[in-house]
């Protein structure tokens, strides 16, 4: 039996994944899923775990953190940007380019990094 259509489908540790044609199962891919009341949500597809006969069980993407982190990699919210010396303090940007990082966001009286 196969069938076009993706449906949600409970996984082995207990989370909620994808289950349906391999073909659409691709990881990062963006799915129309059908629920069994009948309405549709799209989700992104996670890892594939398994196929087999042209079906492929998935797991759903993780949404993306809304964490920010400056060029460094450090974690603008936590304060751990400014304190490398990073960013700028207090959320201040530059008014030219917009960035925490610009020479002009730390001080007002520099000039713009991107002039």
């Amino acid at each position: 039996m196969t069938t076009t259509t993706i449906t949600f489908a409970k996984l082995g540790n207990g989370d909620w994944g994808l289950r349906g044609p391999s073909a659409q199962l691709i990881p990062m891919a963006t799915v129309t899923v059908s629920k069994k009341s009948g309405e549709t949500k799209q989700l992104k597809v996670g890892t594939v775990l398994w196929t087999r006969d042209g079906q492929s069980m998935a797991t759903i993407a993780s949404a993306p953190s809304h964490t920010r982190v400056d060029s460094a990699g450090h974690r603008i919210g936590t304060g751990a940007s400014y304190r490398a010396g990073v960013t700028s303090p207090h959320g201040r940007a530059c008014p030219n380019c917009g960035s925490r990082e610009c020479s002009a966001a730390w001080s007002r009286n520099s000039l713009c990094d991107e002039d």
